[in-house]
């Protein structure tokens, strides 16, 4: 699951890179998030979004020193991040 996430950190990093105007001059913070379905357990998006997610993410956009924070939760279907 871990490889799992660096794999998703640079492919969805890659994609909304594409969609942005030029990043470079701009302050940002950003960080990750996982909403595990009513049956299912936290830890295992914990997993995906493990630190190696966010070092995938901050080698490919080029900038970031920091850990990316992360949250997830247990919700029914249509829950949301806080």
């Amino acid at each position: 699951a871990m490889a799992l996430g660096a794999f998703l950190g640079n492919e969805l990093a890659q994609r909304i890179l594409a969609g942005l105007p030029d990043l470079a001059d701009q302050k940002l913070a950003y960080g990750k998030g996982a909403i595990v379905g009513a049956a299912g357990r936290a830890t295992d998006a914990g997993w995906i979004l493990h630190p190696r997610m966010g070092g995938s993410i901050r080698r490919t956009i080029g900038f970031g020193k920091t850990i990316l924070p992360s949250t997830v939760k247990v919700g029914a279907p249509g829950a949301r991040l806080d």
